[in-house]
């Protein structure tokens, strides 16, 4: 039980950086398509 208490935090983090990772992406792509046009 320990040390699936112990994952449970780092899956979180795992995902939120993950979930971070895909908006600053999408917003660099976004940027560059505004210069585009």
């Amino acid at each position: 039980m320990l040390i699936n208490n112990n994952l449970l935090p780092t899956k979180t983090a795992l995902i939120l950086t993950k979930n971070a990772l895909k908006l600053t992406i999408n917003l660099h792509m976004l940027k560059d398509i505004a210069k585009r046009q």
